[in-house]
């Protein structure tokens, strides 16, 4: 009997042996050896999920645009006269410009504020004046407009040396790449035979880097983009937006000698500058009317009114 048992149990385990064999032959171990260069590539996903990136126009890198020229050598054509015109769209680099004065700087009467502001805050950030001490000078010099403050902060600027200042204001300037920019008198000084220039390019390029937060440091850069939006002077560029929108902006005023304007406009479709200067009109309230008529122009170039289209009246679906 124990004989029968052995036997019937060495059968059973040779059985057994053979049948897990054959099933190690059905399922090998899996081949753990690097992939060869062949089969990695057929790993690789046929098509990628990442979308090809847009390729937007450089804003660097302006293009002269051809719709925006038109409108100024109408406007100049229009209106006879001294005009540097500059506008640059911030978002996409198109640009249009017009100098009837033979590419001349051009006398700035109050822009020359927009280049004190900047070495004002640049010597603050270099540590030579207090930010305490001036911000209320920059403020209203800026905001309202206020000559004394000017003189004041150029007075600063020199520690007391008003030619000092004035190199300080130069530098900053010309530091950069405003190189028609140049202030060689005070504010209200009619007597010296002296006067401050600028053009409208330069205060294009003044703009453009206070938009992109490269003037002076990002945190100053937005302390001037804020006086800008509260200027209290808008009769020329903001006169010709919608109500609500947004502009930083400086005017220039110097009674039938330089009448000017030049700003950022937020709009729906493009952040844009328009700078506008005007030398020796004979007549200050109709180029005042004149830079708010290009303005309103400049607008809906960039943000054409949208036209509303009627249904037929067969279309209406009427209420069940």
């Amino acid at each position: 009997m124990s004989f029968l048992i052995c036997l019937i149990s060495s059968i059973l385990l040779i059985f057994l042996l053979v049948y897990f064999s054959g099933l190690a032959e059905d399922h090998p171990e899996p081949d753990r050896r690097p992939l060869s260069p062949r089969q990695e590539q057929e790993t690789q996903p046929e098509a990628s999920l990442v979308p090809e990136p847009i390729a937007y126009p450089d804003p660097n890198a302006p293009v002269a645009d051809e719709g925006l020229q038109s409108i100024l050598d109408g406007f100049v054509a229009e209106h006879p006269g001294e005009w540097d015109i500059y506008i640059f769209n911030l978002s996409r680099g198109n640009y249009a410009a017009v100098n009837t004065v033979n590419g001349n700087p051009m006398i700035s009467a109050s822009l020359i504020k927009l280049y004190i502001m900047g070495a004002v805050l640049d010597q603050v950030q270099a540590g030579k004046l207090q930010y305490w001490d001036v911000y209320g000078s920059i403020q209203y010099m800026i905001v309202l407009s206020d000559n004394y403050s000017a003189n004041y902060l150029i007075y600063r600027l020199g520690e007391g040396d008003l030619e000092a200042g004035f190199d300080c204001v130069n530098a900053f300037a010309l530091s950069n790449g405003c190189e028609k920019t140049s202030i060689q008198r005070t504010m209200l000084d009619t007597d010296s035979g002296l006067e401050n220039y600028t053009g409208a390019e330069d205060c294009a390029q003044f703009l453009k880097k206070l938009y992109r937060c490269l003037l002076v440091s990002p945190e100053y850069s937005k302390l001037m983009m804020d006086f800008l939006k509260d200027q209290r002077v808008n009769d020329r560029i903001p006169a010709g937006l919608p109500e609500g929108t947004v502009c930083a902006h400086k005017t220039g005023d110097l009674s039938n000698i330089s009448c000017g304007d030049c700003g950022i406009v937020f709009s729906p479709n493009a952040d844009y500058i328009l700078t506008v200067i005007n030398n020796h009109s004979e007549n200050d309230p109709e180029t005042i009317e004149a830079i708010a008529s290009l303005s309103a122009q400049i607008y809906e170039y960039f943000n054409p009114p949208v036209e509303e289209t009627e249904i037929p009246e067969e279309e209406y679906v009427s209420e069940p």
